[in-house]
């Protein structure tokens, strides 16, 4: 999802004009690709739950983008707000300052308040395919075909998580799937 919002920053800011398609070679491209680019602010909203930093945030909403077409905020984890920065939130995203896109990521767009909801355009996206996230394990995770089933099967079609993007990930489950593999040889006990 965040990855998502980070193509839209891409897509709004690219120096080849607003696309669908962006280069992913002009300087803006690259910089968003870098996370170096000034007017696309991600928040991880898990850690920066209360109020005051909400407002914080939306008060820097009235500036014009420094360098780009837009300024994109990202708020990755938006549930995780307390309903003083959501309430904080409702009058911003019902009039957004001109040259902004503001992008609630949440997994639980459930609890999010009604109001908040109300104000949003929603993308819903679902799980993928266990063997499209096992193709791609394969080709960029330089996994084996039974690796990549077992680490797709634990990633819950998510090839973010499957690739390790989440603190490590990747390698926990290559060392679980080699003490499973010695579990085949070897007593239950030895692992």
């Amino acid at each position: 999802k965040t990855t998502i919002a980070r193509i839209l920053a891409k897509s709004l800011n690219c120096e080849t004009g607003v696309t669908s398609v962006p280069c992913g070679k002009c300087s803006a491209c690259r910089e968003i690709d870098a996370g170096r680019f000034v007017d696309l602010l991600e928040v991880d909203a898990a850690t920066n739950t209360r109020v005051d930093e909400m407002r914080q945030l939306l008060d820097n909403a009235v500036y014009a983008p420094t360098r780009g077409r837009f300024k994109v905020y990202v708020i990755d984890e938006v549930h995780m707000l307390s309903n003083s920065a959501f309430n904080a939130m409702l009058k911003t995203l019902e009039e957004p300052p001109p040259g902004s896109v503001i992008i609630l990521v949440t997994s639980r767009p459930d609890s999010l308040l009604s109001t908040l909801r109300s104000r949003c355009q929603t993308v819903e996206f679902s799980a993928l395919p266990e063997d499209l996230v096992a193709g791609v394990l394969r080709e960029q995770g330089g996994m084996s075909p039974e690796e990549a089933l077992l680490s797709s099967r634990l990633s819950g079609g998510s090839i973010g998580k499957a690739l390790g993007l989440d603190g490590g990930l990747l390698e926990w489950r290559k060392e679980l799937i080699t003490r499973l593999g010695s579990m085949r040889k070897n007593s239950a006990s030895d692992i």
